[in-house]
């Protein structure tokens, strides 16, 4: 079995049927589809959790786009992203984005 995220260990310990529902619909949204590379799943999802004001999902989610390959530059949009569409609290939460 792979890691359990720290996030959803509550469930898995409790609820191993809504567990392994949540994991495959995260799957399925990170699978590597013919439409759209997985940088940009990454990327969409870093600014998701920023509006949500998840800061671990958002240094996950940057350190995912990097691995598959967005650059600085493109981290720095979705950074300016979440600002424009969450503001000031959703920006602040999700400086963790930078970190590389």
């Amino acid at each position: 079995m792979d890691s359990v995220p720290p996030f959803l260990q509550p469930v898995y310990n409790n609820d191993r049927e809504l567990y392994d529902l949540v994991m495959s619909n995260l799957q399925a949204l990170h699978t590597e589809g013919d439409s759209m590379p997985a940088k940009y799943r990454y990327l969409f999802s870093l600014v998701a959790d920023g509006m949500m004001n998840h800061p671990h999902g958002v240094a996950a989610m940057a350190k995912a786009a990097r691995a598959a390959g967005a650059t600085d530059e493109e981290i720095r949009e979705a950074m300016r992203a979440i600002f424009v569409s969450g503001g000031m609290v959703a920006l602040v939460n999700s400086l963790s984005g930078y970190e590389k």
